[in-house]
């Protein structure tokens, strides 16, 4: 059993993101609204461990044939939850792969098409039920926001680390 909590600190997903804003020219690029870089790093720096650590917590623990389902509950709540000033998705799904390679030697992906697909729908989605997303909601199956992510569960691959990641 994968115990998400074992091997997934909150600084390691801060740690992502920040890298990300200090290393991505693209991060920020689409907002409408971009703050100078001391405010931006203060917002990432200022995220609760205390609701990272929640969500780390939220995933039960799973063995290799529920990854996809750990994976898609992982990315409903740092998506929906939207943490961070940007790059939501791709902190969520680096932080989900630290964990997994750390516990097991694996990766997980899609191919380019499905992911871009996975992303877009997951951000028109959000838009239309922003109010209603918080942890426990994100929790319930049942939660449309969670029901996006779920869809994409059959386009998930499971590879060993290293091996060629899909998106």
């Amino acid at each position: 059993m994968i115990r998400l909590g074992d091997h997934l600190r909150p600084e390691d997903i801060r740690t992502i993101n920040r890298d990300l804003y200090r290393e991505d020219p693209d991060y920020l690029r689409s907002d409408v609204w971009a703050a100078p870089a001391a405010e931006n790093l203060r917002h990432i720096n200022n995220v609760r461990a205390g609701d990272l650590q929640a969500t780390i917590d939220a995933i039960d623990p799973f063995t290799e044939a529920d990854v996809a389902a750990a994976w898609s509950l992982h990315m409903a709540l740092h998506c929906g939850l939207h943490f961070w000033p940007d790059a939501n998705h791709r902190t969520a799904i680096f932080s989900f792969n630290l964990a997994l390679e750390r516990a097991a030697g694996w990766h997980v992906g899609m191919t380019p098409e499905k992911g871009a697909e996975c992303v877009e729908t997951s951000k028109a989605a959000r838009r239309e039920v922003y109010g209603t997303l918080t942890l426990n909601a994100l929790h319930d199956a049942g939660h449309p926001y969670r029901q996006v992510w779920s869809a994409f569960e059959r386009d998930l691959e499971v590879r060993e680390a290293g091996k060629g990641m899909l998106f």
